[in-house]
């Protein structure tokens, strides 16, 4: 399952429900050297998924795909702490507060608690600094979204509406980004 970053702030606007599109760069760097020399994209018909664009200067194009696809579920990765106690039992602890106790599963350490494990040696150590959302395992997330919508686009171009629905208010720079559609689920 591919993971979703958003900032902590955008994290908590997607779980109220606020926020219901993401604008992303993936694979749009060459293009975005000179993006106004750059024609709208679209999506090929013969092979949905594959986009291409073309620039109007000099002919060449360039075809990519979107990082996430319509229908796709992702986790939304959030920063986390280890926290290690004896007998192999260990602990999640969120940028919130929460902590969520896991256990020993055959060295697997994938057997969640419904609640902190009770060690005549109750001793734990927590890791010094947040672990990056970047690196957070699927089997951690709490918040998961589907993709509803893959579009391409200028930020420029952004209604009131899509910037309500980002969670912003403008952009400095009119760049080509990704634009996808998000909806919180529950697994």
């Amino acid at each position: 399952m591919k993971n979703l970053l958003l900032t902590q702030e955008n994290l908590e606007k997607f779980k109220r429900g606020d926020k219901t599109q993401i604008r992303r760069l993936h694979g749009l760097k060459e293009i975005n050297e000179n993006p106004d020399d750059w024609v709208k994209p679209f999506e090929l018909d013969c092979e949905p998924g594959l986009w291409t664009i073309r620039n109007y200067k000099t002919g060449a194009v360039i075809a990519f795909k979107p990082r996430y696809h319509v229908g796709e579920v992702v986790f939304v990765g959030e920063p986390w702490h280890y926290i290690n106690i004896p007998e192999y039992n260990y602990g999640i602890e969120y940028a919130d507060g929460e902590i969520r106790w896991w256990a020993d599963n055959g060295n697997e350490m994938n057997y969640p608690l419904d609640e902190k494990p009770r060690s005549p040696r109750f001793m734990f150590a927590k890791d010094e600094k947040p672990r990056s959302p970047r690196f957070m395992f699927a089997k951690y997330a709490r918040t998961h979204a589907r993709i509803t919508s893959v579009g391409c686009g200028r930020l420029w171009d952004m209604t009131e509406a899509d910037c309500i629905a980002e969670g912003i208010e403008a952009w400095a720079s009119n760049l080509w980004v990704l634009i996808y559609g998000i909806e919180r689920v529950e697994l």
